[in-house]
């Protein structure tokens, strides 16, 4: 098994006639396909390329595979999501498939592509891709090859400023920093990060809730007013900041890791790290009253009073808790 960052120097030194590529992060997954079909010689896509979504054939998806390339070395099959059979049948896939695995003579190249573990990885002959969310280590690691890549360079500070700003999301993180190698001249700067790069609301949220929580009333608000003056929602700004304060409640009542919260909370599990320092200055009965106060501004907000003013006010009460 390879993980993302090093499937090209994977890809450099052999080639897999089956890939199984499993992961929570489309990006990825999207990317390591895009990696794998670049080094398969098919010469005409429209007619060496096929692509199976849901398929569920297991004879149809081998007499594809089987099927000789036309003019080129290769066929590339992409089966996205491929429903496995069960029981004996599941056993028969395998054997067949490690049999066009380990074969010296295929023409295929066959990728499945699926969104969770499957336990085809574990098949004799077949080459599997890790395409789960990366580490904030692995995504700093990804920015400086890819500044490099781009003729540019970046330092530590501001890969990880650029890592932690978009929240580890890579989709996120490959559009701002090919923003930021246009912009460069031949370094990107800690100060290029922040003046470039929009942060996730989550984490201009972190920045506001640290505030709140130091009591820094006014600075919190001036970083509201930065943010609803450059277009952002003043009620989606107050569902995500209930929704932090609601992931701050649940850091400190409950015996779960970061994986888990994050994914009971269905957020990136970086956005429970971020708030873990900030959950730790709060005692449970705090944060306890703060989500009172959250509820009191909603039901302000049902009633149509002045936005800006409830989350002004709940700002001010949410810095006195």
């Amino acid at each position: 098994m390879v993980d993302f960052i090093n499937l090209k120097n994977s890809l450099a030194s052999k080639q897999f006639s089956v890939w199984v590529l499993f992961g929570n992060d489309a990006w990825i997954r999207d990317k390591a396909l895009e990696n794998i079909a670049a080094t398969v010689d098919i010469g005409y896509p429209e007619l060496n390329k096929t692509v199976i979504e849901n398929g569920k054939d297991v004879d149809e998806l081998f007499n594809i595979c089987n099927t000789a390339p036309f003019m080129a070395p290769k066929r590339l099959v992409i089966a996205e999501q491929f429903v496995l059979p069960q029981g004996k049948k599941l056993n028969d896939f395998k054997q067949r498939l490690e049999r066009l695995a380990v074969s010296t003579e295929s023409e295929c190249c066959l990728v499945f592509v699926y969104s969770e573990f499957i336990e085809l990885v574990n098949v004799k002959g077949v080459e599997a891709v890790d395409c789960n969310r990366l580490s904030e280590r692995d995504v700093v690691k990804w920015i400086v090859a890819y500044c490099k890549r781009m003729g540019k360079t970046i330092d530590m500070p501001a890969a990880t400023m650029l890592a932690q700003f978009c929240l580890n999301d890579m989709a996120r993180i490959s559009n701002e920093a090919a923003k930021l190698c246009d912009y460069a001249t031949t370094k990107i700067e800690p100060q290029d990060v922040e003046n470039l790069v929009h942060k996730d609301a989550e984490y201009a949220v972190f920045d506001i809730g640290k505030e709140i929580a130091n009591r820094n009333a006014s600075k919190a608000l001036d970083m509201v007013r930065n943010l609803t003056g450059r277009g952002e929602d003043v009620r989606s700004l107050f569902t995500v900041l209930y929704n932090y304060y609601r992931r701050l409640y649940y850091i400190r009542t409950t015996k779960y890791d970061n994986a888990q919260l994050a994914s009971m909370l269905n957020v990136k599990e970086g956005a429970i790290r971020f708030a873990q320092s900030v959950a730790d200055k709060y005692k449970p009965m705090q944060l306890r009253q703060a989500l009172k106060l959250f509820l009191q501004a909603d039901n302000k907000l049902k009633e149509f009073y002045n936005e800006n003013n409830v989350l002004r006010t709940l700002i001010l009460q949410l810095s006195q808790v």
